[in-house]
């Protein structure tokens, strides 16, 4: 693909992809009356699944089994079970502020999965950081402009939070951005989203290390949440692996007893029959061509 058409497919990305990240670090911030706790923030973007797996019926015409129905469904009551625990009017609004999030990045994950069907299809890179270049150019007059409305305050940040920003933005916000898209095209929204949630150990285990935080008050349902949540992942990650190998299956007519007529020869209706079982491999078709067809669909 061409650097000016990964361009085109970033920027219809810009305005869904911005406001998903600004409400989800909307829903971190406590300062601002919508801050909830990590645990809840890390379990409501989990339900990102539902989302990619509902968008994707509509958008990608994949089918909604009922394994993966389940899978979400579980995914989901291991989210609540660890979300109903905030009971504030922030929390709660940091809770909705969070959902939104998480619709918004469900969206982006079946859309890049359109742009990009397979592997090779597109430069991630380069997509990102075409991604980056128009984030740049919108937010930071954005930025001044918030200032001097009283929305935001800038202030220049300290030489040791400038090394905490650069850190984060490389590991927590280019690379796992790039692994999370490029997990994307080589699997399915449905299974990386459901990855995803599997950090719900980890903000489980942060909500108890940070002294400013509220530790839960059942923590059996945290963990029971947590252990819903990743198991749904483990359950789908199975059933996916064995569709790919059926798919992947050549497929071998059988010709039942009775088949062959007398004399060693063949019926010709009953080989028909027996191969009109098989399904023919699809057409391949170029990465590239299937990129820009997942443009103009998007378009």
């Amino acid at each position: 693909m061409a650097p000016h058409q990964v361009a085109v497919g970033a920027a219809l990305f810009v305005p869904i992809w911005l406001l998903a990240g600004y409400t989800f670090n909307l829903s971190l911030c406590t300062s601002c009356g919508t801050g909830t706790s990590v645990s809840s923030n890390t379990v409501i973007s989990s339900t990102t699944s539902l989302w990619a797996l509902l968008i994707s019926v509509l958008v990608l015409n994949e089918k909604a089994s009922i394994p993966k129905l389940a899978s979400v469904i579980v995914s989901c009551v291991g989210a609540a079970l660890i979300a109903g625990q905030d009971k504030g009017e922030s929390s709660v609004m940091g809770d909705g502020v969070c959902l939104v999030s998480a619709i918004l990045f469900g969206l982006c994950s079946v859309l890049l999965k359109k742009f990009a069907p397979e592997e090779g299809a597109l430069n991630m890179p380069m997509f990102f950081g075409f991604l980056g270049l128009f984030h740049t150019i919108i937010c930071i007059p954005l930025l001044f402009l918030l200032h001097d409305l009283g929305i935001e305050t800038y202030e220049p940040p300290s030489d040791k939070l400038l090394a905490f920003l650069t850190a984060n933005a490389v590991f927590g916000t280019v690379l796992s951005n790039v692994l999370w898209a490029k997990a994307i095209v080589l699997t399915s929204p449905l299974i990386v989203n459901l990855g995803t949630s599997t950090s719900i150990p980890l903000s489980f285990l942060a909500d108890y290390l940070n002294p400013h935080a509220n530790p839960p008050h059942r923590e059996f349902e945290y963990l029971l949440g947590a252990v819903l949540v990743t198991g749904s992942f483990v359950l789908v990650s199975l059933l996916e692996a064995a569709g790919d190998e059926a798919a992947a299956r050549p497929c071998t007519p059988r010709l039942m007893s009775g088949a062959c007529t007398p004399g060693g020869s063949s019926s010709p209706s009953k080989l028909s029959r027996a191969a009109s079982l098989c399904v023919s491999p699809p057409e391949e078709v170029d990465g590239g061509d299937q990129a820009l067809r997942g443009i103009d669909d998007v378009v």
